[in-house]
């Protein structure tokens, strides 16, 4: 789940944007920001762990995210073991791209 730091305020402003103590982010940065925050604690990160984690955004647009994420180049994916049996896609931010999303993790995080 997206452990935001005790008085962070979300406002949803559209079906891609939601504000997070007052900064407008787009969902493609949130589910970006999680996939860096996940990568940085040396988890696995795959579709379902994020729609079933991150609550603030329902299947659909966690997907529509991933895949602007994909096409901007800020994510990739590789085939591996997502559950103990089960295998599927990890997500991982891209090397290049953690300049662009460690930022905006520290805002949403609060780090």
């Amino acid at each position: 789940m997206l452990n935001l730091p005790v008085g962070v305020i979300m406002i949803f402003t559209s079906n891609r944007q939601c504000v997070i103590n007052g900064i407008t982010y787009d969902n493609s940065l949130i589910v970006a920001a999680y996939v860096y925050d996940c990568q940085l604690k040396c988890e696995r990160v795959w579709f379902t762990k994020i729609v079933e984690n991150l609550k603030l955004l329902d299947k659909h647009q966690i997907s529509h995210a991933i895949d602007e994420c994909f096409d901007w180049g800020i994510l990739y994916g590789e085939y591996g073991e997502t559950i103990p049996g089960r295998g599927g896609r990890l997500l991982m931010v891209d090397h290049d791209a953690k300049m662009i999303i460690e930022p905006i993790w520290r805002k949403i995080y609060g780090v």
